[in-house]
Parts: C-alpha cells; structure tokens; sequence
C-alpha cells in the first residue's frame, strides 16, 4: 500500500510538470467494512491514512486533497488542519446492499429530519396499485421504456399526480420541456435515448430540477 501510495505522488508530480495548465488533486479513498457482509482483505488504519495524506501534502503542496465523506465525521473534521482541500459528498458506502436502502441512507444524509420507507420489489403491472395506493405523488424513476410505460397506464387518469421522464440522453439543454397529459406530467427532450447517446450529469440534472418544480407546484409549496 506504501508503493501506490508513493507512485501516486509520482504520477501526480509527473502530470503537474508536463501538463503546466493542468489542477491535480488526490482522492484518499479507502475500503471499509459495509452493508451486504463486504469486508475488505486489505485495510488501511487511521495512522496509515494520516501518513499517506501528509506525504502527498508536503511533497504537492498546491495540488488538491479530497477526502470521502464516509470517512468518520471526528475523523473528517480533524484533517482539516491538514491540508484537505474538499471533502466528496454522497458517496454510497453499502457495497452489495440493496439500492433501495442505500438511497434512503444518502437521502438522510442530506435531510436527516426525512421519514423514509423502503420497498425492496420488482414492480409489475400486478402489484403497482398495492404499492402506491397511499401515495398521492408518483415519481418515475425507471430505465427502460417499458417500464415507463407501464406505470403511466396504470395511474392516467388517476387522481394523483405522476411525474415521469422522457429524454435524458446527450447533452443539450434548449429541448427539455414539460408535457402534462391529464394527470400525467413527462419531463425531457422526448427524442433521446440512453442505449444509443451517453448520459451527462449537467442534462439529468436539469430534467431533475424540472421534475421537482412541477411537483413542489402541484403539491402548492409556492408562497
């Protein structure tokens, strides 16, 4: 562990001098024990990751250091006497646990006053009314079309409001527009397809963002 994290340096300080316009940074990342029975053969102690951030430090004294926010927050707050430069966010640390539970634990990251319950299920057309009987907004989250599909024929015309998504891909921005059907309310270019152009976080945001307005609307969160 000692040798990557010395060659580390050495390939940062490399980059730093050929690439003069190019910022480096570290991210000091390290395996801990998590959700589904994952334990790592290898560890890395407090006093071994102490060590390997002051070495990066004061050998690069300029470059960046990032620090994983699943790191203790006792531990967090005590390098940043250090030299940590930012600390990464939202980071999952559950490997091999279920998505459903993992999103609930970052969700309560960030709002720790949410009540969150979880349903680890395959939805189907037969257990999508069970499901969400007591919600009164649906959020679509599915990947494929079919999916998709699927939920908005089982709730349109329904009393409560669906939100879903429908053009994701690429990353233009100008086409997003809202498409409100009845009940049914599709966010996105309407065109692009995730299997044949890659996704961009800039874009995904945005159909986000415009999903969330049309809830916090509908729902009369605005004064």
């Amino acid at each position: 562990m000692r040798s990557e994290a010395f060659f580390t340096g050495q390939h940062g300080h490399y980059i730093d001098d050929t690439y003069l316009e190019t910022e480096v940074a570290f991210s000091l990342l390290r395996f801990n024990p998590a959700e589904g029975n994952f334990s790592p053969e290898n560890t890395v102690d407090d006093k071994t990751f102490v060590q390997f951030l002051c070495a990066l430090r004061l050998y690069m004294p300029r470059a960046g250091i990032i620090v994983s926010t699943r790191e203790p927050a006792a531990f967090r707050d005590n390098l940043i006497s250090l030299g940590v430069t930012r600390f990464s966010a939202g980071s999952c640390t559950g490997v091999g646990g279920l998505k459903v539970d993992m999103l609930r634990e970052n969700l309560l990251r960030i709002c720790p006053d949410l009540k969150i319950t979880t349903i680890a299920d395959r939805l189907t057309d037969s257990n999508l009314m069970r499901h969400f009987s007591a919600c009164s907004v649906i959020v679509e989250g599915f990947d494929k079309a079919e999916e998709k599909k699927m939920l908005l024929e089982e709730f349109a015309g329904d009393r409560r409001l669906v939100v879903s998504a429908s053009g994701i891909a690429g990353c233009s921005v100008q086409s997003i527009a809202i498409r409100d059907y009845g009940n049914c309310s599709i966010v996105g270019d309407f065109v692009s397809d995730c299997n044949k152009e890659k996704l961009y976080s800039h874009k995904v945001l945005a159909v986000a963002a415009f999903m969330t307005e049309k809830i916090l609307a509908e729902c009369g969160c605005y004064e």
